[in-house]
């Protein structure tokens, strides 16, 4: 039985977006919001920006050997489990809404691996669970692993009163007929809530629109009517990914595809570590401006916020302190999604507000513009 509810407050003008109430078990929020990554790196907590009505994000990776690690060595799954139970219990105190995933990098998990992980993380105390994301390409291989980690959830006290997330992890969502076989064995679970990981990309990418715009037929013209009410969209590991400059904010953009939460970045740079280090000596971060949707160099960046907020991380802070970058973008995407809020409620043009923003890519807008226009076989059918 689904331990959450969503109702629809207002539609937004010229884009139907949604303002959604959504409620799990005693904690709620408002959508669209933009979750907040916990971190034990304070510079990049996110959760400094939290109240009670956040959702808070606990995000962890392990390679398939150390999942192999921590299934037979006591000791070794004593330290990595409690690093989750932790951050998960930190994250509580919050008083946001816990949203707890996993990443497994690996594919063709195996059974036992799915019980074994669907017992651990029934224990955490979260709000609500991803299935795990893995590197799996097929679609099978995935949904035996989903349904084996959901038998094993489900069978436990906590599991059956937890809210669980569908996944749909970065290489099936690469192939748009892997994507829609995979959305096709979720049909019969009727999930609330898709977990969508982008794996360092955004849904304008020519690799993932097709998909994307799969997934959102999918959801708007099968699950929401087979469930009876509507469902929660959650984009994850987004980033803008362009040569332009200003950099495009596809990243905050992907709200106007209809995602009801937008989640942090846990991709990492994989390359040697003194080559990261000299990155990290020479990086310039890039601030956030909602005003044009466009990220800037610290020395031109500008804060246009609407006058009705008032930061915590405010611009000087930043540019003293140049490692709270990250947060700073953070809350001016957590900014913009209660100004799309009062954008709904007031019922002003949306496809106006979108055509204004300046820095953002004409392609990301005229998918954005095209997007909620319904293909023609499903019109048909």
């Amino acid at each position: 039985m689904a331990n959450i509810e969503v109702e629809e407050v207002a539609k937004g003008k010229g884009i139907p977006l949604r303002e959604l109430h959504v409620k799990v078990g005693e904690a709620h929020f408002i959508a669209p919001t933009r979750s907040l990554a916990y971190s034990e790196y304070r510079p990049s907590n996110e959760t400094v920006l939290a109240s009670e009505h956040s959702v808070i994000e606990v995000f962890r990776r392990i390679t398939a050997d150390k999942l192999a690690s921590i299934r037979h060595n006591p000791e070794e799954k004593d330290k990595e489990i409690g690093k989750w139970l932790r951050h998960v219990r930190k994250s509580k105190s919050t008083g946001g809404t816990v949203f707890f995933i996993l990443k497994i990098e690996g594919e063709n998990i195996d059974k036992a691996s799915a019980k074994f992980l669907a017992d651990t993380i029934s224990k955490l105390g979260a709000d609500i669970v991803s299935t795990p994301i893995t590197l799996d390409h097929n679609p099978a291989a995935y949904a035996k692993f989903i349904e084996a980690f959901n038998e094993e959830f489900k069978s436990t006290t906590y599991g059956a009163k937890t809210e669980v997330a569908y996944t749909v992890p970065p290489n099936i969502l690469k192939n748009h007929k892997a994507t829609q076989k995979l959305l096709e064995t979720y049909s019969k679970k009727k999930p609330t809530i898709l977990l969508v990981d982008y794996n360092g990309s955004n849904p304008f990418s020519t690799t993932y629109t097709s998909s994307t715009k799969r997934l959102h037929t999918w959801k708007t013209s099968k699950l929401e009517k087979a469930l009876g009410q509507l469902s929660i969209t959650y984009g994850i590991n987004i980033k803008p990914k362009s040569r332009k400059y200003p950099l495009p904010a596809r990243d905050l953009a992907t709200l106007f595809l209809d995602f009801n939460i937008l989640g942090s970045n846990h991709i990492p740079l994989k390359l040697p570590k003194e080559v990261i280090e000299k990155i990290k000596e020479t990086y310039k971060p890039k601030l956030l401006n909602i005003g044009t949707y466009g990220y800037l160099r610290m020395d031109e960046a500008k804060d246009q916020i609407p006058e009705e907020y008032t930061p915590k991380i405010t611009l000087n802070m930043v540019q003293q302190y140049s490692e709270l970058y990250k947060v700073f973008n953070a809350e001016r995407q957590l900014i913009e999604t209660r100004h799309i809020i009062d954008l709904i409620e007031k019922e002003e043009d949306l496809k106006k507000y979108i055509k204004s923003k300046e820095h953002l890519d004409n392609k990301a807008k005229k998918i954005i513009l095209n997007y909620h226009t319904p293909p023609l076989e499903s019109i048909i059918k």
